[in-house]
């Protein structure tokens, strides 16, 4: 009887040792998987973005609204912020003229919340202002969190067309542009040249502004830009 109670324990014991074993290598395997799903994870999330394949119309339409507001030149990376707040209040009167309210000097200056201005300077470069300051030698004025712009009219309008790509690189894409300025009509009539002569009598066409080397930097699914020279001035 002694006999067959230490068979039986000794038994118990090896079927116990070897689903311990078998727990430990699942254990063991399962802590790899999760280890190089973690490394596979990183890898794609470091990858390094590249520039898009962007159709001309879809550049044409974004390359005008940049130049509709007269974006002032600067290199490839050195955008400063008097030039985003510049532009981003003449954008906001020529594209969002609803942001704007009126102040109580007659009329003489609109009023554009600051952070009316990020969303402009958020959408075309990426980037908010570092400070928010008053720009132009204070033609357009910052006081109390809002800017103030003369009020003014204008007429017609620049807009742009792609000339050709100059090189792509990684995430970051150069293009060679031209800037006219045009009556006041739909954009696709004054993106579409071959058209002109047909619709605008002579006096009334597009004429050319500037060339523009125009540079974009993609990030996050989204364009922007990182550098407008101009090349005539």
């Amino acid at each position: 009887m002694k006999t067959f109670t230490k068979i039986l324990a000794v038994s118990v014991l090896g079927i116990l040792t070897a689903c311990s074993s078998q727990t430990a290598n699942q254990n063991n395997g399962n802590a790899q998987g999760e280890s190089q799903a973690k490394e596979q994870a990183s890898s794609t999330n470091t990858k390094a973005e590249e520039f898009p394949n962007i159709d001309e119309k879809e550049l044409n339409k974004f390359f005008s609204d940049v130049a509709s507001a007269h974006l002032s030149s600067f290199e490839a990376g050195k955008l400063h912020d008097t030039i985003m707040i510049d532009y981003s209040v003449l954008y906001s009167w020529i594209h969002a003229f609803e942001s704007f309210k009126m102040g109580e000097d007659g009329g003489a200056y609109a009023h554009l919340s600051d952070k009316e201005v990020d969303k402009v300077c958020l959408k075309f470069f990426g980037q908010k202002p570092t400070k928010h300051q008053s720009v132009e030698e204070g033609y357009i004025k910052y006081e109390n969190g809002e800017y103030l712009f003369p009020c003014s009219d204008g007429e017609g309008i620049t807009f742009a067309i792609v000339d050709k790509l100059i090189a792509k690189k990684g995430a970051t894409a150069e293009y060679s542009v031209t800037l006219y300025g045009g009556p006041d009509d739909e954009l696709d009539n004054l993106l579409n040249r071959s058209k002109w002569n047909e619709l605008y009598e002579e006096g009334e066409r597009p004429e050319k502004v500037s060339n523009v080397k125009a540079t974009l930097t993609y990030k996050d699914g989204k364009y922007y830009v990182s550098g407008w020279q101009w090349l005539d001035n």
